[in-house]
């Protein structure tokens, strides 16, 4: 038999968060967990009812944590701590509440999401090595804006 260590304070906290959209969101959101890597890997993906609301998810792996909510933007790397795991259900119940826009440029997008608290964080994500070296002055400017709706 395989020992199993017990779940320490990081994988209880986002659990604990799975659960609370769990019951939370049950009639506006599709929550889903999954397992990557023999299990190594965790993986909870919220997908909301409303179209015009942004998915968020998270990835958990035994040094990192992975949040994503965008398109192109909106990757967080982060590592396994207290404050890692705060910043996740901010940004979680932020996008939630419809506290999140994206702006579109070719193969690139920015991801903004208001916080509880006010302050803004965003991440600027791109598709394939050319978006890289081929500057697109302006992009945010110019570019399709997105205001996401909230969840219910």
């Amino acid at each position: 038999m395989e020992f199993v260590p017990p779940p320490d304070e990081i994988e209880q906290g986002l659990a604990e968060l799975e659960t609370h959209l769990r019951d939370e969101l049950a009639a506006c959101a599709h929550i889903e967990r999954s397992s990557l890597s023999d299990g190594r890997i965790s993986m909870v993906s919220i997908t909301p009812k409303n179209p015009s609301a942004l998915g968020v998810s998270w990835m958990e792996m035994h040094h990192e944590i992975i949040l994503m909510a965008g398109h192109e933007g909106g990757r967080w790397e982060l590592g396994r701590s207290q404050r890692d795991v705060d910043f996740v259900q901010d940004v979680v119940w932020s996008v939630v509440a419809g506290r999140a826009r994206e702006v579109f440029a070719p193969k690139r997008s920015h991801v903004q999401i208001t916080l509880a608290s006010g302050k803004v964080v965003g991440e600027t994500g791109r598709d394939g090595c050319l978006t890289m070296v081929a500057p697109i002055p302006g992009w945010r400017r110019f570019g399709r804006k997105v205001q996401y709706s909230r969840y219910q």
